[in-house]
């Protein structure tokens, strides 16, 4: 009995994956902003390599620049991880988030066992434009930030 529950265990894994990839990405490659009233937040993303992208994200207010954090996606085999490094928050060292749901237009990462966010999602609307978003449990409340942005034309 346990070799059967092990062997479907397996095969839910296998076919319930996440299948994309760095390659179905090429939406979220370019810079990003969001316009607020007193500052606007950027952020960058462009492939590394074949299995890496990496990201920076900044506020602008006035002629000051603000580092948020770094970014990376990183593809080994069939698992895409979100690992950010937040300017002010553990210690300045990165956390892994796994994708758990993934199209090739939305992306869902996990990391249960992080203090704020536990989810992070980007979703892809038209070619000028996502949301990105952080939620999970805050002090015992459930919290949800979307950030929408624009991707800046190239000139």
């Amino acid at each position: 009995m346990q070799y059967h529950l092990f062997s479907i265990a397996i095969l839910l894994f296998v076919f319930f994956t996440p299948k994309v990839s760095i390659q179905d990405l090429g939406w979220l490659q370019g810079t990003w902003q969001q316009d607020k009233q007193n500052y606007t937040l950027y952020e960058s993303w462009h492939k590394q390599d074949d299995s890496t992208m990496v990201s920076a994200s900044y506020y602008l207010k006035g002629k000051d620049t603000t580092w948020l954090e770094r970014v990376r996606l990183e593809q080994r085999l069939d698992k895409l991880t979100y690992i950010a490094a937040v300017n002010g928050q553990n210690n300045e060292q990165p956390v892994g988030f796994t994708l758990v749901e993934g199209t090739t237009t939305q992306l869902v990462f996990e990391n249960p066992d992080h203090d704020f966010p536990q989810r992070i999602t980007y979703t892809f609307h038209a070619p000028d434009s996502l949301i990105a978003e952080i939620s999970g449990n805050l002090k015992g409340k459930a919290v949800k930030r979307q950030f929408p942005m624009k991707r800046m034309q190239v000139k």
